[in-house]
């Protein structure tokens, strides 16, 4: 693994670009030569250039935890706190593409890729949780890859499909009683989870 490593980055030095935040998450790396990244807490998506300042490109982003980039090139943002998937358009107009009507939502963390005939799919948590830092967390890992013509890949885009679309938006997506409510954040705090 050093060998592949060595053979694409620079260094294999840890480099601090910049401190002072709260809870980061969401890196993405741009192909212009910056990052894009969110403090969750403080509900910031910042901008950091290596070598320059960091710069706030949205503030008040509704716990925003995730980016990534849709195949145009439209930064994609995952809004915890809002329950809402937004895409920034090229003028910079924010639009949601995918809100629960309900008051809570399962927001899985599913990533679909279809390349040539073959589906890839990758399930689970991606977060750097207790569980997963200290590899208790068996989800976090599930890959699966199939001809996108069988049935189950064809389920998973359907779903897909149907969540990134909105279509899912009057559907029950989670346990709205107060137990559950409360169950989860227990194990959240305590670490005592499956995320």
């Amino acid at each position: 693994m050093a060998d592949e490593l060595a053979a694409i980055l620079e260094t294999r030095e840890a480099e601090r670009l910049a401190t002072g935040f709260v809870f980061t998450e969401g890196p993405l790396w741009h192909p212009d030569g910056f990052y894009y990244f969110v403090d969750v807490r403080s509900s910031v998506l910042y901008r950091l250039t290596p070598g320059r300042a960091h710069e706030v490109v949205r503030d008040k982003t509704g716990g925003g935890n995730g980016t990534t980039f849709d195949l145009q090139g439209r930064l994609v943002l995952c809004e915890g706190e809002n329950r809402r998937v937004t895409r920034t358009a090229g003028d910079g107009h924010i639009e949601v593409r995918w809100w629960p009507s309900g008051a809570g939502a399962s927001l899985p963390k599913l990533l679909v890729v279809q390349h040539r005939n073959d589906l890839w799919m990758n399930f689970g948590s991606a977060n750097f949780t207790r569980r997963n830092l200290g590899d208790l967390n068996l989800e976090s890992s599930v890959e699966l890859r199939m001809p996108a013509r069988v049935a189950p890949a064809r389920a998973v885009t359907e779903y897909f499909n149907k969540i990134w679309s909105n279509a899912a938006a009057d559907a029950d997506l989670a346990d709205q009683r107060p137990a559950a409510y409360w169950r989860y954040r227990f194990a959240e705090a305590t670490g005592l989870s499956s995320f």
